[in-house]
This record gives structure tokens, sequence and C-alpha cells, in this order.
């Protein structure tokens, strides 16, 4: 199992002090659990995985940027006692842990919608948890809880009409082996589809020969300063 993490904030601040949203997220199913936390130290990330991990298990890879929760000595040391494969993506490449920046943004979204005041939006975490994983699935066709419950979930947001329309949809006899062996061929479809998209985009690599002039794309360090001034390439060289 693999899982991926990332922190949605600052917020404001809620009543109870919470200013952040831990998101944890598995990217075969999209199962998403989502904790309200008062700051991104490491701590809460570890109890947030203890937990989860003592329903579903430990997972083999956690994947992760760089923020300070996930670099820290204790998170290492969690990662190492528990035989966890901790994946970092690389500085400024958000798209790499693309199935919880996803998450991030639709977490927001329901967030701004749900009309609780910016003092409570921690009420509304466990509904937007219970709708990310209720609702069908884009891709693999299916609600994250039908690929890890093989049974029926009650409504937690007591719309009686949407679970209608949900229980309609998922009324057949279909087996959760059945179902999950679907997920999986929808899934490998459509990456096959972004890739044929991604691979059109592409341009093909230029061909220098030694002599030529080059530039070199300037990644400025952080420094807390303005960088818009700054020139966009190093050089010229010569190769």
């Amino acid at each position: 199992m693999r899982l991926h993490l990332d922190h949605v904030g600052p917020l404001p601040k809620t009543s109870r002090g919470n200013q952040y949203i831990l998101g944890i997220t598995e990217p075969f199913t999209k199962f998403t659990v989502l904790k309200a936390v008062r700051s991104v130290n490491t701590q809460p990330v570890i109890r947030a995985l203890n937990e989860l991990t003592s329903y579903f298990g430990l997972p083999a890879i956690v994947v992760t940027d760089r923020g300070t929760a996930f670099t820290s000595h204790n998170f290492a040391e969690y990662c190492k006692l528990n035989g966890i494969q901790h994946i970092q993506t690389a500085v400024r490449t958000p798209r790499a842990n693309g199935s919880i920046e996803r998450i991030n943004q639709t977490v927001c979204k329901c967030l701004r919608a749900s009309g609780v005041s910016d003092s409570d939006w921690h009420t509304a975490i466990r509904d937007i948890q219970w709708t990310l994983n209720s609702n069908t699935n884009a891709t693999t066709k299916y609600s994250p809880n039908d690929l890890i419950f093989d049974f029926r979930l009650r409504d937690v947001v007591h719309n009686r009409l949407v679970q209608a329309i949900h229980d309609e949809a998922n009324d057949s006899q279909e087996s959760i082996d059945i179902r999950r062996e679907r997920a999986t061929k929808a899934i490998e479809a459509e990456q096959a589809k972004w890739k044929q998209r991604f691979d059109r985009q592409r341009k093909k690599s230029s061909q220098y020969q030694e002599g030529d002039l080059v530039v070199i794309t300037n990644v400025a360090p952080s420094t807390g300063f303005s960088r818009k001034l700054e020139p966009r390439h190093r050089g010229p060289y010569v190769l």
C-alpha cells in the first residue's frame, strides 16, 4: 500500500486552534482521510498515521513533499522503525504528488461552499471526507468506499436523495474483487490516455554540438525577497 500525504493551509484559526488540514490518500482506491491540525509539525502526522494504520495496516511507501513535518528526524525514525519507504518529491514539483494535490484543491472548494464560519471550518471536515469517499470517481468508475468495503455504508451527511441515487447505482451483486479488477483496468486506460496527451505536447529535445552557445534556466534560491527582476537564464556558455 502506498499513501500520499500533504498539508493544506494555513487557514483561518478555528476555535480549537486548528490552522491546517492534513490529507492522506491511497492512489488506487482514492480513499482519503482528512485531519484538522494546529501545525505542520511531525507529531500530528505520526498520530494520524498511527490511527489510520490501526485499521488498515502499515503502508509500504509514503510519498510527501519536503515540508518540515516530513523532513524531520522524528519522521525519518518513524518510517525506519516501521519499515516504510519514504519518497520525497523534488522541490517545486507539486505534480509529483498529484494524488493528494488534487484532493487539496477539492477540499478548499468544499470548505468555501460549506457555509461554515472561519472559526468553525473544522466542523465541516467529516462531511467533506465522507463526500470524497462516497462519490463515484471519474477514473475508477467506483467510489473509494466501494473499493475499500464489501458492504454498503450508511450515509453520514443525511442527504436521503443522494443516498437513494447511490444505493440504486450500487445495487449490483458485484464482489469487491470484481470491482477492484474493473477499477484497475479503468485506471490503466486513463493513464494511457494521459500519456498520449502528454507526449503530444512535448517538444523534441534540442541537439547541441561542441562549441555551441547555450543558456541555463536560472533557479534562484529562496531568500525571502522578490525574485521577479532576476534574470531567467544564466550564461551564455560554450559547450
